[in-house]
Formats: C-alpha cells, sequence, structure tokens
C-alpha cells in the first residue's frame, strides 16, 4: 500500500503490505482537515461566504444549513440545493501559507456546496455550529476519523478494492456497510443511494441486530424493542438524560440499560451500558407528514445506533469505495461504560 501525493503526519501508522491487493492499493489523501470535539460532537471549521461557521459531521443525513442561519446567510428555499456561497471546510489561512506545492491540503473549498435548509433550532451548541456535513460531502472519499489527533483525512483510494485499509494497526474490525431494507428502495447489498446512512450487523447479548452510524447523536443507543429483545425493559432500568433531536431539539425519555456482552464484529464490550428509548418521535414533536418517504424517520427499521461516542472512543475508516467501515478502539478510551476487547489477530465482521 502506498500514500500520495500527499504525505502527513497519520503516515507515522504501520503500513500493512501483505499480498498483491495490498501491495497495488495507492491511497491518495486529497486532504486533512481538523477536527474538533465540542459537547461529544465532531465539528469541522469553516465558512460559508464570509461567515465563520462550524459544520458538525453528520454520517446519517445529507448536508444540511439550519434555517435560521439560511435567512442570516441570505440562502432561500428556491437555491436551497445548492448553495450560493463558496463553502470552506478546514483551515484556509494554513492553506494559502503551505502554498500551491504543499504535500497535503488541510482545506477544501466547495462552489455550489449541494445542501438543504431544514431544523428549527437555532443552532448545534454554539453560534456558529448551523451546517452539517452529511453522506452526499463524504460519499466523494474514504474518510478517517482519528479524534485522538483531532483530524478527518479524505482518501481518494486507488486499486485499493482488495485492500485492507486500516493501515494503522493489525488488529481490527472490518465490517460490511448493509443496507436497511426496512426503507423503501433500499436493497441488498450496500450502496451510497440507501440513504439516509450506513448500517452494520452488531449483536447484543448475543442477538443479531442492525446498528447505524449516525454521528448527529451524541451517545450510541438501542430502541426499546430491540432492548426487549436483549431481555432489558425499561421499566427495571434507570432513567437517564433524555435524548434531544438532532434538527428539531425535540426530546425523546431514555433509560440506561446494562447489557452482558454488546459485540462490533469481533470488537467485544463486556457489562456494556447503553442508553435505550424508542427511535420515533413523541406524539405532538413533528408535524403530521403522509406518504411512505416522508413520514420514516433517520433511525426507521434500526436497531440500535453507533453515535458520536463510537467515533471519539475508535480510530474509523469509512470506506465508500469498499462498502466497509474499518475501525479499532483507541488507547485508553471506553466505549459504553467498558473497554473494548479485540482478540490478537485481525478480525472481519461480515
Amino acid at each position: 500500500m502506498s500514500f500520495g501525493p500527499f504525505k502527513y503526519a497519520l503516515l507515522a501508522g504501520t503500513v500493512l503490505a501483505t499480498g498483491a491487493a495490498q501491495a497495488a492499493c495507492n491511497l491518495e489523501l486529497s486532504a486533512s482537515l481538523p477536527l474538533k470535539v465540542e459537547n461529544g460532537r465532531m465539528f469541522i471549521s469553516g465558512f460559508m461566504g464570509e461567515h465563520p461557521i462550524e459544520y458538525m459531521v453528520d454520517l446519517a443525513s445529507m448536508n444540511s444549513l439550519l434555517q435560521a442561519a439560511g435567512r442570516d446567510f441570505g440562502v432561500t428555499p428556491d437555491n436551497f440545493r445548492s448553495l450560493p456561497l463558496k463553502a470552506v471546510m478546514g483551515d484556509m489561512q494554513k492553506q494559502a501559507t503551505l502554498g500551491p506545492d504543499a504535500d497535503h491540503n488541510v482545506a477544501l473549498a466547495v462552489d455550489r456546496l449541494a445542501i438543504v435548509l431544514k431544523g428549527s433550532l437555532a443552532n448545534f451548541g454554539s453560534p456558529q455550529a448551523v451546517a452539517t456535513l452529511g453522506m452526499d460531502f463524504f460519499t466523494h472519499y474514504d474518510v478517517e476519523f482519528d479524534a485522538a489527533h483531532q483530524t478527518v483525512n479524505l482518501f481518494t483510494p486507488k486499486g485499493c478494492e482488495g485492500a485492507k485499509l486500516a493501515y494503522w494497526t493489525k488488529r481490527y474490525v472490518a465490517a460490511d456497510m448493509v443496507a436497511n431494507i426496512t426503507r423503501p428502495l433500499n436493497v441488498e447489498p450496500y450502496t451510497v443511494y440507501n440513504f439516509p446512512h450506513i448500517n452494520i450487523r452488531v449483536s447484543v447479548n448475543g442477538h443479531d441486530m442492525l446498528a447505524a452510524i449516525d454521528t448527529g447523536y451524541k451517545d450510541s443507543s438501542l430502541s426499546l424493542a430491540a432492548a426487549h429483545e436483549a431481555g432489558v425493559d425499561s421499566a427495571s432500568a434507570p432513567e437517564t438524560d433524555a435524548i434531544p433531536d438532532v434538527f428539531d431539539g425535540y426530546t425523546s425519555r431514555a433509560w440506561l440499560g446494562s447489557f452482558d456482552q454488546v459485540a462490533l464484529g469481533a470488537e467485544t464490550i463486556s457489562a456494556a451500558k447503553l442508553k435505550i428509548h424508542s427511535f420515533n418521535p413523541p406524539v405532538g414533536s413533528t408535524p403530521v407528514r403522509t406518504g411512505g418517504l416522508l413520514a420514516k424517520t433517520r433511525s426507521t427499521g434500526d436497531d440500535m445506533v453507533l453515535g458520536a461516542d463510537f467515533f471519539l472512543s475508535h480510530r474509523v475508516m469509512v470506506s465508500y469505495s469498499q462498502n466497509k467501515v474499518y475501525f479499532s478502539p483507541a488507547e485508553g478510551q471506553s466505549f459504553l461504560g467498558g473497554t473494548p476487547s479485540l482478540p490478537a489477530e485481525t478480525a472481519a465482521a461480515r
């Protein structure tokens, strides 16, 4: 496996070169963007036109701008699918100092970024956090989230179809992306058109389940129905902080369930603590909608949500080119109240 044309600090990791497929893989680093963590969620600093903003990383939706910010920025519903302002992600000032011959990019500029206006919140927790970068942005790359080094790396893979992309370690999980076939138009196998998000297969107390990767939510959680299947009910669990909706802020009651084991492929967390709640919005919290597609929520048909806490406790490569998610536990980090464990050898989840 080789890296080019850009070489960045991530190359300090071990590069695995086993087999012809591995040797032929050229993982080009398109950009390395600084990652911020605020209130348990991930953000990339940037601009919309002259407006400094924070883009929240939200792999479960499309690029979005909150409606209140849209009014302030002069973005109207007439052009809401094509941003009439230049969108910048990363450190453009530092990029300018590096010059045209820099060996890596630390910022990206996009003209007419595809975006939707939505949500009733003023921001996502701070005045400048008013937009999201979603699936329609990240699917152009294979994306590495390295929270320990506060970095998001955007790769353009060439000849990497059969390669193992968790270059930083020999101990990892390679989970296949799968489609949530409870949603209209979604079919197996997974493709990037199976919106709104990635699903992987997991196990809770020995029960096979479907987990959505949804970084819009701070905490990972389990649906009430899935918790019941795993032998845990809200009646026997203590109530915990309510879970706010990503864009509209209404809250759902939540309980903290205790589970013998959660398995993400070969990675296991024993004596796990996991929030449980209804994945349907509370009655009266949202306008009544009609039609099969419009009535679906972002968690319809999912058993589990892997939230931003999963990314903050792991090093993750979301490979849209391979339809896989590679991950390994970050050193010294807990997840679901426990310490993730992996066997000595490389592991794969199917």
